[in-house]
C-alpha cells in the first residue's frame, strides 16, 4: 500500500534523526522535520518508478508489434516472388495466395497492437493520477508532521 509505505517511512526517517539528535546531544526539531520528508520523498520515488518500470513491457509491445508484423510481410512477399520468379509463367493466382498469406503477419501485429495502445494510455493516466494522489498525500503529510513536530 503506497500511503502506508510514505507514512512508514517519514515517520522512521523522523524518529532515527530524533535518536541520533538525542545521542549526540543536539535534538533539532528542523532536522527530524527534514529527515521525514527526505524519508517520504525516497517512498515517493520508490513507488513511483514501481508504477513507470511497469509500463515499459506494455510500451515495448504497442512499438515493437506493428514492426514484427511488417517485417513478416516484407519476408512472405520477398519468398512469393521468389517463388514466382521460378516459374516460367508467372500469373496472378500463383503470386497472389503468397501475399495473402504475407499480409496475415501485418493484421497479426496490429491485432497486438491496437489493443495494446489503448491499455498503455488507460495505465498510464491511471499511473499519473495515483502518483499525483501521492504526491498531494506526501505534501499533506509532510504539512502534518511539519504542525505536530512544533
Amino acid at each position: 500500500i503506497p500511503y502506508a509505505d510514505l507514512f512508514a517511512d517519514a515517520v522512521e526517517s523522523y524518529w532515527r534523526a530524533a535518536a541520533i539528535g538525542k545521542e549526540k546531544g543536539q535534538d533539532n526539531a528542523r532536522a527530524r522535520l527534514e529527515h521525514a520528508e527526505n524519508g517520504i520523498q525516497r517512498a515517493l520515488a520508490r513507488q513511483t518508478l514501481r508504477y513507470e518500470s511497469s509500463m515499459i513491457f506494455l510500451a515495448s509491445i504497442v512499438s515493437g508489434a506493428p514492426f514484427l508484423g511488417l517485417l513478416g510481410t516484407v519476408w512472405g512477399v520477398l519468398v512469393a516472388f521468389g517463388a514466382v520468379g521460378v516459374q516460367q509463367a508467372p500469373t496472378i493466382q500463383t503470386l497472389a495466395p503468397g501475399i495473402s498469406a504475407a499480409l496475415l503477419t501485418t493484421i497479426a501485429g496490429l491485432v497486438v497492437a491496437i489493443p495494446s495502445v489503448f491499455g498503455y494510455n488507460y495505465l498510464l493516466a491511471r499511473a499519473r493520477m495515483l502518483i499525483t494522489e501521492m504526491e498531494n498525500f506526501a505534501s499533506s503529510l509532510a504539512d502534518r508532521i511539519e504542525l505536530e513536530s512544533n
